[in-house]
């Protein structure tokens, strides 16, 4: 004896339809939305320098929070750290150069700070982090 599924009224259907429709829509933007996450880090140190350097004189956290490298890695309190900082008294426009392995921050007055610049799965980040080796 088989059994019978009673009939399907066209309501139900559309429910169903609009259903998967929405969830396939929720999807699709989930999809989108990470794809066009921007990469963390810069190509080069040099455009990495660049970067740090606009992102500090424009005070900007997000930007900064993308180029910061582990243990801090896209952590905004540390990124507003530094921005609260680079907005402290100094003279002139902040300049990022590169130096080896380093980051040297300068403004008028000369050289105030050096980052490590570390590659990263090809990518270019900065540690706001001191780090202590021989020679420094």
């Amino acid at each position: 004896m088989a059994v019978q599924r009673p009939p399907s009224h066209p309501s139900t259907r559309v429910l169903r339809f609009v259903l998967f429709a929405a969830l396939s829509g929720w999807l699709v933007f989930l999809t989108v939305a990470l794809a066009r996450q921007p990469e963390p880090g810069a190509p080069s140190r040099e455009a990495l320098a660049d970067a740090v350097a606009a992102a500090l004189n424009a005070r900007d956290t997000a930007t900064l929070a993308l180029l910061l490298g582990d243990p801090v890695a896209g952590d905004t309190d540390v990124a507003r750290h530094l921005a609260d900082q680079a907005a402290g008294p100094h003279e002139g426009p902040w300049r990022v150069s590169v130096a080896g392995d380093r980051l040297v921050l300068a403004d008028d007055r000369g050289p105030r700070a050096r980052f490590a610049a570390v590659e990263a799965r090809g990518r270019w980040l900065f540690h706001p982090l001191p780090t202590f080796t021989a020679g420094n």
